[in-house]
């Protein structure tokens, strides 16, 4: 690779010759994970009473404003740090709601008991699309663009029976200007362009974003059916465990499960110097992002808003081999010596 950068979106996608079995065959495909989110939401409310939801402290504001915006009264329930490591997630706090919005963070299992909880389950799996769970009921959904380059990649299914409606036709022009971001950002990469016009092409993508069902592209749909999920599981736990081993003084989970496979590998910066580090790594073309940016429809207490000041999620996927994830620990662990 002739231009060293880490990090940042996707160009690619790793497919193979034959289909997965990823996805159930009443999967419904959207442009997004948000459009995901408020299809199954409609769904849910032409059948019965849905005023109430449940929602992790930790997590992003493009998981709450699909319930906010169809009247859904949201509360939160708490996600902590545990003394041994991992989260805790209280699930508990979720009871009178009529629904909860339930999910793993980062692909680790944190042994959450989800089965307490009487109502509509709705189950957001993007980070732990490889990591091997099963689901009985409610809603699964989420978004495939967070591990691979996918124009669209929002997904959505129900554990028994079919959606009632079906997803708006594609939107073409976000889709064409996904594709033109992306193949800028390979010719950037490969050293054939030196400006980064992609980025500008990629924040034009996500202005355009509404909370509305619009489908996925086709070739989504197919390169999703066919993507490599062996090879990319296995890049993935073998940057993972290497990061993990380097850095096991600031990881947020301690242990790689056997069945793990892992979005990133989240640290938490010590001494209120993430964005400090955060700046360092750009510095030297390795950009990792922080989950996630605090809105006005978070509410957060101290135990919770720690995640947002402090975690940074470390680039760990299929791109990048060993050698890259060594330069990515050196850096940190210079800057925080």
């Amino acid at each position: 690779m002739s231009r060293n950068e880490i990090g940042s979106e996707f160009w690619d996608i790793p497919i193979c010759n034959r289909e997965n079995n990823l996805f159930p065959t009443n999967t419904e495909w959207f442009r997004s994970g948000r459009d995901a989110i408020g299809f199954v939401i409609d769904d849910i409310q032409c059948q019965q009473v849905f005023q109430s939801v449940a929602i992790p402290s930790w997590c992003c504001e493009s998981m709450i404003t699909p319930f906010i915006s169809r009247g859904i009264t949201v509360r939160f329930y708490s996600v902590t740090l545990s003394e041994n490591g991992g989260i805790i997630q209280n699930i508990s706090e979720a009871s009178g709601c009529d629904g909860v919005l339930l999910m793993n963070y980062f692909g680790f299992n944190d042994e959450t008991n989800y089965s307490d909880f009487n109502g509509i389950k709705i189950y957001d799996i993007t980070h732990s699309l490889f990591s091997e769970k099963s689901y009985c009921s409610g809603y699964v959904l989420g978004s495939l663009r967070k591990w691979a380059g996918f124009l669209t990649g929002g997904f959505a299914y129900k554990c028994r029976g079919d959606f009632i409606n079906t997803p708006l036709p594609e939107d073409k022009y976000y889709s064409e200007l996904r594709k033109l971001a992306m193949h800028e950002k390979h010719s950037y990469i490969f050293g054939e362009k030196s400006e980064k016009t992609y980025l500008h092409h990629f924040a034009e993508a996500n202005e355009i974003l509404k909370p509305i069902g619009i489908s996925g592209s086709l070739c989504d749909i197919k390169s999703a059916k066919n993507l490599d999920v062996e090879y990319l599981k296995t890049r993935r736990r073998q940057n993972a465990k290497f990061l993990m081993g380097k850095l096991s003084n600031f990881t947020l989970f301690h242990d790689l499960g056997e069945n793990d496979c892992p979005l990133f590998v989240p640290i938490l910066v010590p001494d209120g110097k993430r964005d400090e580090l955060k700046k360092h790594l750009s510095a030297h073309s390795i950009y990792c992002p922080s989950h996630w940016s605090v809105s006005s429809h978070h509410n957060l207490n101290a135990l919770t808003k720690r995640f947002y000041d402090d975690e940074l999620s470390i680039v760990c996927d299929q791109r990048y081999d060993i050698e890259d994830m060594e330069k990515i620990a050196d850096e940190i662990l210079s800057y925080l010596k």
